[in-house]
């Protein structure tokens, strides 16, 4: 009886010390995995940070970029940060307009308020960000939204927001992207004669139904004059991409960029032309990869840099 009771308790023992063992393998298994989600540039986490700290950013910023999804790929504010030796965001959004709403928001939450300090607002000049359907700001306004709704919106977010289903969209399932705290999503993707036709199709389709408002440009306007008067800079650029795409852009009747120019110049806005637009490529004929938006990044930086030392 003694020596059934002996081994019996030494099963006991044996037990609870493989099920000790397991948990802790198990709990290094996971922390494991969540630092390696943690720190990777374009996953989960990441990604999660990227839209919160486009709402919230955790500080405020010299300089600030303004567009659509073209825009929040195509800049990385890196290049003019060490041009001014001060902070630069990218504050683009996925269908942002350049309107009201976005402009109440930079002066809110990201452009500085010290008028000692350079600042500037730089526009990248696209049609659908300068369209009735970018007036509402839909993607813009759903971040607020799901944030006052539910505690897990990071979660929702980022369902709203997946490379890969963008790139299987359009034939490129295989490319990644990074995201960046300045508000960068850099794209790591090979331009493939597939990706860029797909897209071409969709966005000829998309352009064909843009609609432009007299009030939306006469904002734009106004808040530039306002923006100037308070010593602010204010930038605004066409963004390359392709020139076929191009070609269907400055096509559209009511999207007259000449016509844009040369209001935007006379409420004091300084619209900057980018060198060797024809030798641009985007991945899908519209969003640049990595390499050409370092290469724009740095050719905004240069003529940005230069008008304001002009000063």
């Amino acid at each position: 009886m003694a020596l059934f009771t002996f081994n019996f308790d030494k099963r006991i023992i044996s037990v609870f010390l493989t099920l000790l063992v397991g948990t802790a393998v198990f709990a290094l298994y996971n922390f494991a995995i969540w630092k390696i989600q943690r720190d990777d540039p374009g996953g989960k986490q990441a990604a999660r940070r990227f839209w919160n700290d486009k709402i919230y950013p955790k500080k405020k910023y010299n300089a600030v970029f303004l567009g659509d999804s073209r825009c929040m790929n195509g800049i990385n504010p890196a290049l003019l940060e060490k041009k001014m030796g001060k902070p630069v965001f990218n504050s683009g959004f996925l269908a942002g307009g350049l309107n009201k709403t976005i402009f109440e928001h930079v002066e809110k939450k990201l452009l500085t308020s010290s008028p000692q300090e350079p600042r500037c607002i730089i526009f990248a000049v696209t049609p659908h960000s300068m369209s009735t359907v970018s007036d509402a700001n839909a993607h813009f306004k759903s971040l607020f939204k799901r944030k006052e709704q539910t505690e897990s919106w990071n979660e929702i977010l980022f369902k709203q927001f997946s490379s890969k289903e963008i790139g299987i969209l359009w034939g490129d399932g295989l490319s990644r992207s990074i995201c960046h705290e300045n508000g960068w999503h850099e794209l790591l993707r090979k331009v493939r004669a597939r990706s860029q036709r797909n897209a071409l199709r969709y966005y000829q389709n998309l352009l064909s139904k843009l609609k432009f408002s007299p009030e939306t440009w006469n904002e734009l306007f106004a808040q530039t004059e306002i923006w100037t008067k308070n010593n602010i800079t204010v930038f605004a650029f066409y963004i390359p991409s392709t020139q076929a795409l191009e070609k269907m852009e400055l096509s559209l009747a009511d999207w007259n960029l000449d016509k844009f120019k040369a209001q935007f110049r006379k409420s004091g806005g300084i619209f900057l032309e980018i060198s060797d637009r024809e030798s641009y490529n985007a991945y899908d004929a519209v969003h640049l990869n990595s390499q050409d938006a370092q290469k724009l990044s740095k050719d905004l930086a240069e003529k940005i840099d230069t008008h304001l030392n002009k000063k």
